[in-house]
């Protein structure tokens, strides 16, 4: 009975019914199996170490502690079953999620970072996983967009059987990746695996293993890829072969007209400058080779019989012209050999008002060559001199003459044919001549004539 009044005094304001109980207040609410009602005072759950929540034997559902030390907090069992239990913190302070002040956003307070799948983020929001990492995916559910990680590889990618698009500012795509793996560039439907749409400048080198294909510039069988003086390219129409049948050469001195043929509207010319000579001086002066003549080659429109004129000079200085309707190509010859042992310089092509085809393929003669001396001792110490003169020079598609080599052992009288080589003859047109000595009255190698070639 001693315990009677306590407990009696303990029971005084709480008020029971059948259904819920209320402590505070005698009128508890009708959806609660126990309210508890203060203005001053709060209830106080069970306060522990993490080590003492851990220990808790079969903790049932729904289970709330506070824990004291670690990470301090509320905690609640969410497992349904005793044997495994999981263990949550419920958030609060900076750790909440708020709602936003736009519909349907919440933001949160933490100025850290978020992981997911990793306890150590290094980034505002960090995933770790291996597979898909993140995933963004349209109303349907049909088409996803996202991250793919392995180890050792990154991806941004499509998760599913989708082309994937590129764009700025909220606009139509501007790069392209199709499933087949087609790239376009201001092309959303690209054909090839790169395609683009438009002007692309490379500052580098291309480096292309396979065919290349060129559709501007109305590309079309037999057409060849010309530039113009800014680098812009097109393609151009070919004489055909048919139209190639003939020859005409010119290759005497003067001035000779040629009609152009009924039929023919385009010819290929060649024009070749005159060789210089090589020199002839008293041995052992033996003297330097002449230069080579320019070269040059191109197309020109015409009208069947029309005229063009072909004008053939000889000597240092001259030229072998080809002129058509206002315009003209000149090829001048190379210079004949100095006295003494200087070679000749070769000759070089200028134009006039440029209305031959752009086409134009032009090589400058190359320079005769100077004579050489030299003396070299035999093992019985006998001395020998050699004298060389100088080779002429070459024109394109010729070679100019050799000149002629003395080797006169030490004490040997000068005489004709002594160990003496031969110059050489020029061969093809615009060659220069070789250098030889006057023994005997020989006369200089000379270089040959000038030509004109015109196919039609």
């Amino acid at each position: 009975m001693r315990h009677t009044l306590p407990l009696f005094l303990l029971l005084l304001p709480m008020s029971m019914t059948a259904q819920n109980v209320g402590i505070g207040t005698t009128t508890p609410n009708a959806s609660a199996q126990l309210e508890i009602s203060s203005t001053t005072k709060g209830i106080l759950v069970p306060r522990m170490t993490q080590a003492q929540r851990t220990a808790i034997s079969n903790p049932a559902q729904g289970l709330l502690v506070y824990q004291t030390d670690g990470v301090v907090g509320f905690y609640l069992n969410r497992s349904s079953i005793p044997a495994a239990p999981n263990w949550s913190a419920i958030t609060e302070g900076t750790n909440q999620w708020i709602p936003g002040v736009t519909a349907n956003s919440i933001y949160n307070l933490n100025t850290g970072n978020v992981g997911v799948g990793t306890n150590a983020p290094n980034y505002p929001f960090t995933v770790q996983t291996g597979g898909i990492g993140i995933a963004q995916q349209s109303p349907d559910g049909s088409t996803q967009i996202g991250f793919y990680t392995t180890n050792g590889n990154a991806y941004v990618q499509t998760h599913s059987n989708h082309d994937m698009n590129f764009s700025t500012n909220n606009g139509t795509p501007q790069l392209t990746l199709k499933t087949t793996g087609n790239f376009g560039v201001g092309n959303s439907n690209p054909t090839n695996k790169l395609d683009v749409s438009g002007t692309f400048r490379a500052t580098g080198n291309a480096v292309i293993g396979g065919t290349i294909q060129i559709q501007g510039g109305s590309p079309a069988a037999g057409r060849v890829l010309t530039s113009d003086a800014s680098g812009q390219a097109s393609w151009e129409p070919l004489p055909s072969a048919s139209s190639f049948q003939n020859l005409k050469e010119i290759s005497l001195g003067g001035t000779t007209n040629w009609t152009v043929p009924a039929g023919v509207t385009k010819i290929w010319v060649e024009v070749w400058g005159s060789g210089g000579d090589g020199s002839s001086n008293t041995f052992p002066e033996v003297g330097g080779g002449g230069g080579a003549g320019a070269y040059a080659s191109f197309f020109v429109t015409v009208t069947p019989g029309s005229t063009a004129t072909v004008n053939i000079t000889s000597g240092t200085g001259n030229y072998t012209q080809f002129s058509y309707s206002g315009d003209f190509v000149r090829a001048f010859n190379g210079e004949d050999a100095f006295p003494g042992n200087g070679g000749g310089r070769g000759g070089i092509v200028i134009r006039g008002a440029l209305n031959f085809s752009l086409n134009m393929f032009y090589s400058g003669g190359q320079d005769g060559e100077n004579s050489t001396y030299l003396v070299s001792e035999s093992n019985v110490g006998t001395k020998t001199v050699f004298y060389r003169g100088g080779n002429g020079g070459d024109a394109y598609k010729g070679r100019g003459g050799k000149g002629e080599v003395w080797a006169v052992p030490s004490g040997s009288a000068m005489s004709a044919g002594t160990n003496r080589g031969f110059a050489g003859t020029p061969v093809g047109f615009g060659s220069g001549g070789g250098a030889r000595t006057n023994f005997g009255g020989s006369p200089p190698v000379q270089g040959t004539q000038g030509a004109v070639l015109i196919y039609y």
